[in-house]
């Protein structure tokens, strides 16, 4: 490159940045005159002898160039470290630097935040205006062992703006040496532990004690930082609560925390008694073996034992219907079909015509989302003959999916309506609201809605149920004598089948019989004889497959405290009362 080039070159580019300096500056000019701030944020907190402390923020807000009405102030309203309760806020007034006052709205939107917004909805300011809050905290001071102690966020680390000049002052109401104090501050981003920059002078006017944070040195804040200041002081300066008083108020929340086993109590007490009274019982009448269920249908050993009809309960009837001759159960292409007989059923029970009308002649296709109607019927004529034999107290008989849909109600209660509990009347009432739901859901979950659904005279059917459930379940083929007659046996495994599928012991019977060939006239589909547990798992299939059809539903539409000290050392920005933030509107 020659040495003209390197002069052009030279020159070009010293053109060039004296052009980007004259379009840039403008720019830069407008966005440092746009930026809104507060240039200075000073706060006076004055310690009263009765406890209460008077507050007045003093601050400057530069709102640039932009047109805005005024400010707003946001205070949370949470409980000071060491105190019995939450802060209660009196506004007693918004001036300007001359004290005139500024008109203003209380904005109670949260019960948990004291809300001001100050300035005339149909004036328009720019650049600084000064505002002058002052207002009174009741529960503002923590008592601790040794001492009391103002801990305050003095500026609020929730401003939207940076403050360039914060500073803060507290006054005691009485003489204090500076060796009896703990003193402490702290400036940055919520949870900061690092000390504000500037001195802490003590000073003594009029018999009160004054203690100033960057009194001396201007301490810059940036958008969501904040100053928070602390003073320790000797027990007995400021009026404390009775110490009966104080042990109540820190007391009184810790008594909702039993009311969760109360609430199970009451709700669960009929269960209660009856699970005490059923323990009592088989512990005077140990079980013994039964061979039959004396004249007790599979449905209703289901609601006698479960308290509702299971998901095999429903399946396990048919099967029974079906070896007594009334119905052919056929799976064609893996679906089953149900078939009439020569056999008449108008002496049966009103839930079994039911059933066997519903079922005969049709296909599981066909029953898809339309037989649940009739399984409701036939639950509830099931219950209806149960309650009229005496052998359940009238009460409604569910299924094993209302117990889910329990729980999921519960913990739905105790999200949903429990967030607003712990926001409105605060975290142990919340605690115990939220753990009663769940709790109750959860038992009626597990235990089902119909735990406390027998009469002493079903207690009596269910001892004998639970006999017939033992010899099922632990009977050996050598103690049931059939004397080499094969005819017997599947006569007395087809007997027992439906109950063995409502214990959930199909298999565990079926192997007990394994040894022998079934051709059973009640069932078609699967080629030639069928070794017991061949046919137990079939009729299981058929339940799980059946079970779900018969019972399934339309798609619905739908439309549309732990604290610490802060002047100890152990605070932080943000972690004393008061704070919050604000900005313009």
């Amino acid at each position: 490159m020659n040495v003209y080039s390197s002069r052009f070159l030279y020159i070009a580019m010293i053109w060039l940045s004296i052009i980007g300096f004259f379009i840039f500056l403008p720019t830069f000019t407008f966005a440092q005159s746009t930026q809104e701030k507060i240039t200075s944020f000073h706060t006076e907190i004055q310690v009263l002898e009765s406890g209460d402390i008077l507050v007045t923020e003093k601050i400057q807000y530069d709102f640039g160039i932009n047109e805005r009405r005024g400010i707003y102030r946001e205070i949370p309203l949470s409980k000071v470290s060491g105190a019995t309760k939450k802060i209660n806020i009196a506004l007693l007034s918004v001036t300007d630097e001359s004290g005139n006052l500024l008109e203003y709205l209380l904005e109670n939107n949260f019960a948990n935040q004291f809300d001001v917004r100050i300035g005339n909805p149909d004036v328009y300011l720019t650049g600084e205006y000064t505002y002058v809050i002052n207002y009174r905290v009741q529960n503002a001071i923590g008592s601790f062992k040794d001492f009391s102690e103002i801990y305050w966020n003095s500026t609020g680390d929730a401003w939207e703006v940076p403050i360039e000049n914060a500073s803060s002052r507290i006054v005691l109401p009485m003489i204090v040496d500076e060796s009896d104090l703990q003193i402490a501050s702290y400036c940055g981003e919520s949870g900061s532990t690092m000390g504000c920059s500037g001195s802490t002078q003590v000073s003594y006017v009029d018999n009160t004690t004054i203690v100033d944070f960057s009194a001396d040195q201007p301490h810059r804040l940036n958008s969501y930082q904040g100053m928070t200041v602390a003073v320790g002081f000797p027990k007995g300066l400021v009026a404390e609560p009775h110490w009966l008083v104080a042990f109540l108020l820190h007391a009184w929340k810790y008594i909702f925390y039993p009311l969760p086993l109360v609430v199970v109590y009451f709700w669960f007490r009929k269960r209660i008694k009856f699970w005490r009274e059923k323990r009592t019982f088989y512990n005077n009448n140990p079980i013994v073996t039964q061979y039959d269920a004396d004249g007790i249908e599979p449905m209703e050993t289901d609601v006698i034992m479960h308290g509702f009809i299971s998901s095999k309960g429903l399946p396990a009837q048919i099967i029974y219907l079906a070896i007594q001759g009334y119905i052919i159960i056929e799976k064609i292409d893996n679906e089953f079909a149900f078939h009439g007989t020569e056999k008449t059923y108008d002496h049966l029970s009103e839930s079994n015509k039911k059933l066997l009308d519903g079922l005969i002649g049709k296909k599981e296709k066909d029953l898809k989302n339309s037989f649940y109607v009739i399984t409701s019927e036939v639950k509830n004529l099931v219950q209806d003959m149960l309650v009229s034999e005496q052998y359940l107290f009238p009460s409604k008989i569910t299924g094993g999916s209302s117990r889910l849909f329990s729980v999921f109600i519960s913990f739905f209660l105790a999200v949903n309506p429990g967030v607003f509990v712990w926001l409105l009347l605060g975290p142990h009432v919340g605690f115990a609201f939220s753990t009663s739901c769940v709790l109750v859901g959860i038992i009626k979950g597990i235990w089902g809605p119909n735990w406390a659904h027998l009469t002493e005279i079903g207690l009596q059917q269910e001892y004998l149920l639970r006999g017939l459930k033992t010899y099922i379940g632990m009977a050996e083929i050598d103690r049931i004598h059939f004397h080499n007659d094969p005819e017997k046996e599947m006569e007395t495994f087809e007997k027992l089948l439906p109950y063995a599928m409502v214990f959930g012991l199909e298999k565990k019977w079926a192997e007990k019989f394994n040894n022998i060939l079934m051709n059973p006239s009640w069932y078609r589909g699967d080629t030639g004889a069928l070794h017991a547990v061949m046919l137990a798992n079939s009729m299981n299939t058929f339940a799980n497959q059946t079970g779900q059809t018969l019972t399934s539903q339309p798609p619905s539409s739908s439309s549309g405290s732990s604290f610490s000290s802060g002047s100890g050392g152990g605070g932080s920005s943000g972690g004393g009362g008061g704070g919050g933030g604000g900005g313009s509107w």
